[in-house]
C-alpha cells in the first residue's frame, strides 16, 4: 500500500498571541496561506519582510531542549510546537509571520496553534507531497538520546516514540506508538 496525498495550505490567515516561554516578551504569530512547494517559512516582520527562515534542517542551531532556526543573521526560537502542529495537521505550505525571535509558549503545548489552524481550515493544492522512503536503518544519536528509523517491509509504517525526563516529575516518562 502506498500512501499519497496532495500538498496542503491553510484557507485563511489566523493568529496566536502570547509570550515567549524563555524571554517573557509579548509575541504575535500569524499563519498565512502559501504557494505550492513553498514549505514552511518563518518571516521576522520586526526585521523586515525579507527576514525569512525556511524550516529546513540545515538551518537548525544547536540549543539544548528547544528547536531554533537561523538563516544568515535571522533567527527564530522555540519553533518545535508550531512545526509539530503543522506536520500533525498535514499543512505543507505556510508562511509563519512573527514579531519577535521567540514563538509564544502559550500553555507549554501546541493546543493554541492547533485550535487556530483548525479554525483557519486547510485546502488541498494541485501537487502531491514528495515522499521519503527509508531503505535502510538510520540512527541519529547525541549522548544517551537517539532516534532511529527502519524500512517498512509491509508497505505501511509504524512509529514508536519515548521521552524520558527521569528527574522532572511534570514531564517524566511518556511513550506512544502508532
Amino acid at each position: 500500500m502506498t500512501y499519497s496525498r496532495l500538498q496542503r495550505t491553510i484557507f485563511r490567515p489566523v493568529a496566536v498571541e502570547g509570550f515567549g516561554y524563555w524571554s517573557g516578551k509579548d509575541v504575535r504569530v500569524e499563519f498565512r496561506p502559501a504557494a505550492i512547494d513553498a514549505g514552511i517559512v518563518f518571516v521576522r516582520e520586526d526585521l523586515g519582510c525579507e527576514a525569512r527562515v525556511p524550516a529546513r534542517v540545515e538551518y537548525r542551531t544547536d540549543v539544548p531542549r528547544r528547536t531554533n532556526l537561523q538563516c544568515g543573521a535571522v533567527q527564530v526560537e522555540m519553533v518545535e510546537h508550531i512545526l509539530a502542529t503543522l506536520a500533525g495537521l498535514e499543512i505543507d505550505n505556510c508562511e509563519v509571520a512573527v514579531d519577535q525571535a521567540e514563538m509564544p509558549g502559550c500553555d507549554g503545548s501546541a493546543l493554541a496553534f492547533v485550535r487556530a489552524l483548525d479554525s483557519a481550515g486547510a485546502v488541498e493544492q494541485d501537487k502531491e507531497v514528495s515522499r521519503i522512503e527509508i531503505t535502510e536503518t538510520v540512527r541519529l544519536a547525541s549522548g544517551d538520546s537517539w532516534i532511529e528509523a527502519h524500512p517498512a517491509h509491509s508497505g505501511g509504517y509504524h512509529v514508536e516514540f519515548e521521552l524520558n525526563y527521569p528527574h522532572d516529575s511534570i514531564i517524566g516518562r511518556q511513550s506512544v506508538g502508532l
